[in-house]
C-alpha cells in the first residue's frame, strides 16, 4: 500500500510539474506602453506598434492559435520583428512550421517589419528563411530603411542585422548603425535591432525609438522586471524586460516567446508588448 502511495505522490509531482512548466512557458503577458515624442508626426500619432521577438519555433495552440488571437486583440498599426523567429540550434525545414502558421496571418493583420537575430545568422536555413519572408510580404530591414507615409508626414523604421552577421562584429556593427543613422531623411527615427545590450550606442547615433529582444527577460525572474541571466549581458541583465529611459532615447525590450538553450521560463511569462505613438 505504501509503494502504491508513494507512485501515486510521484506520479502527481509529475504531472504537476509538466503542467507548471507549460503554463510558465505558454501563458502569454501582453503589455501596452504609451510613447511621448513631440518629433512623433502627428499623422502618426495614435499608431499601435506591436512588437514580436524570440519565437525560436515554439508552437502557441495549433496553427498558433492562441498567439494569433492576443495579436488580433493589438489592432495594431504596425507589427515588428527582432529576430530569431526560428532557433539556429535547431533549424531543421520542419521546424519552420511555428513561423509559418505565425508569419502567414499576421500579414493579413498589419505591414510586417523584420531583422534578424544571432540565430538567424548561425542558421544555415536564414536565406530560405529570408525568402519566405519576402513572398508572404514581410519587410527584411537587414540593414536598410523602410519610410511609412501617411497624410503629408512620414516616419522611418531602420533595421540592423545582428552582430553575428559581421566578421569583425563589434566595429562594423557600429559603423552600420552610424551609417544607417546619417542616410534617415526624417527626425523621428525608430530602429529594430536585436540585442539591448547596445542601447548606449543606439542613443549615441540619435535613434529616437528602438525595440529589441534577445534577453529572454533573464529566463528566471527574481524582481520586478529584473531576470537572472541573459546572454551577452551575464548576471542581472540591464535591459532585459519593458522600457529603459535615456536623455532622448527609449528602449522598448521584448522578454520573447520562445526558449533556445535553457528550456525553461520561470517567473518571466512570453511576452507581447503593444506601443502606442503619442505627439506629446
Amino acid at each position: 500500500m505504501k509503494n502504491k502511495t508513494k507512485a501515486f505522490l510521484a506520479g502527481a509531482m509529475c504531472t504537476g510539474g509538466i503542467w507548471w512548466s507549460y503554463h510558465e512557458n505558454h501563458t502569454l503577458d501582453c503589455e501596452t506602453f504609451v510613447y511621448q515624442n513631440k518629433k512623433v508626426p502627428n499623422a502618426f500619432h495614435g499608431c499601435r506598434i506591436l512588437h514580436i521577438s524570440d519565437l525560436h519555433n515554439t508552437s502557441f495552440g495549433h496553427y498558433q492559435k492562441k498567439l494569433l488571437k492576443e495579436i488580433q486583440f493589438a489592432h495594431a498599426d504596425i507589427i515588428v520583428i527582432t529576430g530569431d523567429l526560428i532557433d539556429g540550434a535547431r533549424s531543421k525545414e520542419t521546424n519552420l512550421r511555428p513561423m509559418k502558421a505565425l508569419i502567414q496571418e499576421i500579414v493579413r493583420m498589419a505591414p510586417v517589419y523584420y531583422v534578424p537575430g544571432n540565430h538567424e545568422a548561425n542558421s544555415p536555413i536564414y536565406l530560405t528563411l529570408v525568402a519566405y519572408l519576402r513572398k508572404q510580404g514581410v519587410k527584411i530591414l537587414d540593414n536598410r530603411i523602410a519610410y511609412l507615409s501617411k497624410d503629408d508626414d512620414t516616419m522611418a523604421i531602420v533595421g540592423v542585422k545582428d552582430p553575428y552577421f559581421y566578421e569583425d562584429s563589434s566595429s562594423q556593427f557600429a559603423r552600420t548603425l552610424v551609417e544607417l543613422r546619417k542616410a534617415v531623411r526624417d527626425d523621428f527615427t525608430i530602429l529594430l535591432s536585436h540585442r539591448p545590450e547596445y542601447f548606449p550606442w543606439y542613443e549615441a547615433c540619435g535613434y529616437h525609438l528602438i525595440f529589441s529582444g534577445h534577453a529572454h527577460g533573464g529566463q528566471i525572474g527574481i524582481g520586478h522586471r529584473q531576470g537572472l541571466f541573459s546572454p551577452h549581458q551575464g548576471w542581472k541583465p540591464t535591459y532585459c524586460d519593458g522600457l529603459y529611459h535615456g536623455k532622448d532615447s527609449v528602449l522598448v525590450v521584448s522578454r520573447g516567446l520562445g526558449n533556445s538553450k535553457f528550456p525553461l521560463r520561470i517567473h518571466n511569462h512570453p511576452h507581447l508588448i503593444t506601443v502606442v505613438l503619442s505627439h506629446g
